[in-house]
């Protein structure tokens, strides 16, 4: 791999305005180059060009891929204001699962002193906050929050088993 080729994929990929997408741009950029087995040649100005192209491509098609409805009213419709709108927070099955996993949390976590900064990443996500402002939040870092996040799902699948 030419180190020139590497540095120059990470700082044109900085570069983009979503931030948590810059390591997912590197990694397909680099996935790219080494398909086309571009990765081994010099860098020179056609490169270059060819380099800050599929960045930009790809960052753009990852960023209208998630944001794609966001700003989108085609598609709605209007709502009779005058039935009641419930919140699946009122539910008794979701006061039934929360209740759960606070006692499945207490009793495997708490009461045996382990660190249960995992399940408030969780819990912080559950009441929709952003993995960014967990991270904030907590004192731990953007893809530590989205891993414990995943980790306690998949705990509560193997151990809990939600119905």
């Amino acid at each position: 791999m030419n180190i020139d080729v590497y540095n120059y994929v990470n700082t044109i990929s900085k570069r983009i305005k979503n931030k948590p997408d810059i390591p997912d741009v590197q990694q397909e950029v680099l996935l790219i180059l080494c398909n086309k087995d571009l990765i081994n040649k010099p860098l020179d100005n056609k490169l270059k060009n060819y380099i800050k192209g599929i960045v930009f491509n790809y960052s753009t098609t990852l960023y209208k891929s998630f944001n794609w409805n966001v700003n989108s009213l085609e598609g709605l419709t209007i709502v009779d204001l005058k039935k009641e709108v419930i919140s699946i927070c009122d539910s008794d099955a979701y006061k039934d699962m929360i209740f759960r996993i606070r006692r499945y949390v207490f009793e495997n976590y708490y009461l045996v002193n382990k660190k249960i900064t995992r399940w408030k990443v969780f819990y912080l996500y559950l009441k929709s906050y952003s993995y960014k402002e967990i991270a904030t939040k907590l004192n731990i870092t953007y893809h530590t929050a989205i891993e414990y996040n995943y980790k306690c799902i998949k705990e509560l699948k193997e151990k809990l088993i939600l119905n």
